[in-house]
């Protein structure tokens, strides 16, 4: 929790559900830390409601590494 108290910016990766990475969303968000969540559309999985209607989030869709490389690149400009 240290390292998530002490970031500038908590990037995840959503497309597989996951209690731990939702946890650290929601503390990074209590904390007033940017969140950048990364999300690859399927037919076989659908993004959190928690995600997709929180409005301190920053939801980055993407369908190969190049189009996430190009949207991950935009961040750190």
């Amino acid at each position: 929790m240290d390292l998530l108290i002490n970031c500038n910016i908590v990037i995840a990766e959503v497309t597989n559900p996951s209690l731990g990475v939702g946890y650290e969303i929601g503390r990074a968000i209590e904390n007033r830390k940017r969140v950048v969540c990364l999300y690859r559309p399927s037919s076989s999985s659908k993004l959190s409601a928690m995600i997709s209607g929180c409005s301190d989030i920053e939801l980055i869709e993407y369908d190969s590494i190049m189009s996430l490389k190009k949207s991950i690149d935009k961040i750190f400009i």
